[in-house]
């Protein structure tokens, strides 16, 4: 398998990414593996409460960047955890979301 470096996604000219609201920084230079097939990793996202909504909106933006620039690839699926998943289902959490954290590769829990 070969491993090769490159320079990311083009680069406008205008300076900095951290200036412009709502982006990210710049791309960091990616690996590109040739031969050899990416995994794709499967991510449970919880929400949860309070604030948790809001930070895991951003933890989705990051990982769809992470996955639309080759950098690794997600698979992710959302479920309900505390009081929103009490209100739904009379449980803080359902056997349905249970099942779904057991066969992710990482639960994200936003609390």
């Amino acid at each position: 398998m070969q491993t090769t470096m490159c320079e990311s996604d083009s680069r406008d000219g205008e300076g900095s990414a951290l200036a412009k609201p709502g982006a990210f920084p710049l791309n960091p230079p990616r690996t590109i593996r040739s031969g050899a097939a990416m995994a794709t990793h499967k991510l449970l996202l919880l929400p949860g409460d309070g604030i948790g909504p809001e930070v895991m909106a951003q933890v989705e933006r990051l990982v769809g960047w992470f996955t639309r620039t080759g950098i690794a690839a997600f698979e992710t699926e959302r479920d309900l955890v505390g009081g929103s998943a009490y209100d739904a289902h009379g449980a803080a959490i359902s056997d349905d979301a249970m099942r779904l954290a057991g066969a992710a590769d990482a639960v994200l829990f936003g609390a």
